[in-house]
């Protein structure tokens, strides 16, 4: 059988002639200058003539390259001045390895001052963010810090959803409202909703922008991974894309599999780079927020935060040992003002090389009922087929309490308990949607 990159391989040029050259992009020159007209539009009362596109607050690549597609694509195409703004700060742009690769490919500036984070606005312009209209990409609900802080005017204006996660049913009057489950990467529907006008285009887009949404589709679907999470949607995109990109000439080298292949391994390989990080670090990362109301108390929202982070808890503890471990873990959610932490680590097994998870959850002190409804809920769901691990090793334990069923208590008396994850397959997109119901029907 043939892999499922070799067909789209006819006509490119060799990776390694085209990319990382060392001047800026026309894309780039696009994003700098539509961030400086947005933020004078803020400032001088114009932000209503714009419209705001934001990924999910996790930043990862799919929501960064759907983002900067949609703003470029439906200002050039559409002629709708819109802006990406990243539900980030600027200093998290550094965590994701996998990120900065891309915008290299792609020429972005190196400390990528061309993109528009939350803390670049300035505090007395926040309000009137709300004046201009937005569109959500790779989640469809509007839920940033924006909202949480109340720093918003006014309830935001969503006219438009692009997002391959579960339909939260919210923003019913958006245009387009593209919600598509299941599709490997938010990036493929992007390109599905743009392909129209964009193969029509009196200027063609720039080939970085279809290069950085080739990177997201590659990074979500490991290359179109046979078996994985690609769709035929997903391979569409890819074929669309590829002779716009600028990994693709008519003239040069007939490369072979392993130039599309190398870029996919280098993207798998820089986003698990995260020796470096500190526990904070690693739960800032890949993080996302949640209020749920609970059926049991209409009086008080429970938050939960969820991160991912690639490393097992094994490895994670090598780096920070108990009980300086759980001191971070209670820290986060005293910082974020959590009752609840979900921890999805996902790793490879160094003997096996197999794909393994395991989930770390710690409650907050004073909520035994909710912790009583996660325990039981997570452990009964055959989404998920959690396996309690044993938690007797020294690393974990160092300094800390344990309860009878074993969970450990944290020097704030948050309970902890560990997981092993048998379903591999079940990312956040699983487990979210599991909490949701857990949490609002107890």
């Amino acid at each position: 059988m043939r892999r499922p990159l070799q067909r789209y391989l006819p006509g490119l040029l060799a990776l390694r002639s085209n990319i990382m050259t060392s001047s800026t992009s026309s894309l780039s020159n696009f994003l700098a200058l539509n961030r400086s007209r947005y933020l004078e539009a803020l400032k001088t009362g114009k932000a209503g003539d714009w419209t705001v596109v934001m990924g999910n607050e996790a930043g990862d690549l799919d929501s960064a390259a759907c983002s900067i597609a949609y703003s470029y694509l439906a200002s050039t195409l559409f002629k709708r001045p819109t802006v990406p703004l990243f539900q980030t700060l600027r200093a998290e742009l550094q965590l994701r390895a996998e990120n900065l690769y891309a915008y290299e490919i792609v020429r972005l500036q190196s400390h990528q001052t061309e993109l528009l984070c939350l803390d670049d606005i300035p505090p007395e312009s926040l309000p009137y963010l709300s004046y201009s209209s937005f569109a959500l990409v790779d989640h469809n609900r509007f839920a940033s810090r924006l909202s949480a802080g109340r720093d918003l005017d006014s309830p935001p204006k969503v006219i438009g959803i692009i997002d391959h996660h579960d339909d939260e049913g919210f923003h019913k009057g958006a245009d387009p409202r593209l919600i598509t489950v299941p599709v490997g990467s938010c990036a493929s529907l992007v390109t599905q909703y743009f392909m129209g006008s964009w193969e029509n285009a009196d200027v063609a887009p720039p080939g970085e922008l279809a290069s950085l949404l080739l990177c997201a589709i590659f990074l979500d679907t490991a290359g179109l991974k046979v078996g994985g999470k690609a769709v035929l949607l997903d391979h569409r995109a890819v074929e669309f894309l590829l002779p716009k990109s600028t990994f693709a000439s008519s003239s040069g080298p007939k490369p072979t599999s392993d130039d599309l292949e190398r870029l996919i391994r280098t993207l798998h390989v820089r986003k698990q780079s995260v020796a470096h990080l500190s526990t904070r670090d690693l739960l800032r990362r890949d993080y996302k927020e949640y209020a749920f109301n609970s059926s049991s108390d209409a009086s008080h929202r429970i938050t939960v935060g969820i991160a991912t982070v690639p490393l097992s808890i094994k490895d994670w503890l090598n780096k920070e040992a108990s009980p300086d471990f759980w001191k971070s873990m209670d820290a986060w959610l005293d910082e974020r003002r959590l009752d609840a932490l979900g921890v999805l680590c996902t790793y490879n097994s160094p003997k096996s090389g197999e794909h393994k998870r395991q989930n770390l959850w710690i409650v907050k002190r004073g909520r035994e009922s909710l912790r009583n409804a996660l325990w039981e809920g997570m452990e009964a769901s055959t989404d998920l087929n959690l396996k309690h691990r044993n938690m007797d090793k020294r690393s974990l334990l160092e300094g800390m309490d344990r309860l009878p069923d074993g969970d450990i208590v944290t020097a704030s008396k948050s309970i902890a308990r560990i997981w092993k994850q048998e379903n591999t397959k079940a990312t956040r997109k699983v487990v979210a949607p599991l909490v949701k119901k857990i949490v609002e029907g107890f």
